[in-house]
């Protein structure tokens, strides 16, 4: 499969396993234009590429679950699940009952999490099914949710989202935490140093934990960022048009080499590997050089 069929399509996430094997979720330029809900899952194996499935729901996250065997693991908005090996065909279950509105999904240890609006919270147990493990009320007409999940463990973990709101789990309890922002958060990660860094709307960074953040604040920085990821004990940021290293709480656009991508949105860290993924643009670190896969 050459690249040539990547015109009709755009890069919405991607799943990475290591530098040379990925799941990404696309969607059809055409689809999408007439506003038709889908998600198109294509694998990328040592250069090659393979359409696996296109589905008829919108995938808010998408996963590698490595137990008991690799393969993709994609969360619909309303809880639709597909699964695919590599080399693999799709096969398809439900969350039930079915979510209101879920947006994103992240792997904490062995486990694969998902949450969304009306601060929902889901686990996959190891039965394969899932458990519903935070909901909070909200006003009527109010819009509060999660964009962001991420762990140190299974029961030290974090989710943000709309109002700036931080909420932390312990394994038995939920507590909001007290927010520096009001922005809507969009991305979190937590370190191997033990800070957690959060990303958000118009240049919202902020690093902590517990009960103690700070807001990073960047200066001048407005754009909005939309992904937020470790990698070789560095932190990068994203936005729609760069990625960004941050040291010593300065932000600094990463050195893509002689060519760069003209779009990017979501980093994500598979096999030792750093991607960075955009609309029309894939492109993975290995460690010591950017290279274009698309």
């Amino acid at each position: 499969m050459s690249t040539e069929w990547f015109e009709d399509y755009t890069i919405s996430a991607i799943a990475p396993y290591d530098s040379k094997h990925a799941f990404f979720l696309m969607k059809d330029r055409d689809l999408e234009e007439s506003e038709i809900q889908h998600s198109v899952f294509i694998e990328y194996n040592s250069g090659g590429w393979r359409e696996i499935d296109t589905t008829n729901w919108e995938c808010a996250g998408i996963c590698i679950q490595d137990s008991p065997k690799v393969e993709m693991l994609a969360i619909g908005a309303n809880g639709e699940i597909a699964f695919a090996p590599l080399g693999g065909t799709i096969s398809e279950s439900q969350i039930e009952p079915t979510p209101f509105l879920l947006r994103t999904a992240s792997k904490i240890e062995n486990k694969i999490f998902a949450c969304g609006m009306r601060r929902e919270v889901y686990r996959q147990s190891i039965n394969g099914k899932w458990q519903q493990i935070f909901t909070s009320p909200t006003k009527k007409g109010e819009l509060s949710g999660f964009e962001a999940l991420a762990g140190f463990t299974e029961e030290n973990l974090y989710t943000a989202g709309w109002h700036g709101e931080i909420w932390h789990f312990n394994g038995a309890l939920w507590r909001q935490i007290d927010s520096p922002t009001n922005q809507i958060l969009t991305g979190a990660t937590c370190s191997t140093h033990g800070e957690v860094y959060i990303c958000g709307r118009n240049g919202t960074l902020l690093k902590g934990h517990g009960d103690i953040w700070k807001n990073i604040e960047p200066e001048p920085f407005n754009d909005d960022f939309w992904s937020i990821t470790e990698h070789q004990g560095s932190i990068y940021a994203s936005t729609m048009s760069e990625v960004y290293i941050l040291k010593d709480d300065n932000l600094t656009p990463i050195n893509w080499g002689v060519q760069r991508p003209t779009t990017c949105y979501r980093l994500v860290v598979g096999g030792g590997s750093l991607w960075s993924v955009g609309a029309n643009d894939a492109w993975v670190n290995n460690g010591t050089n950017w290279i274009k896969v698309l």
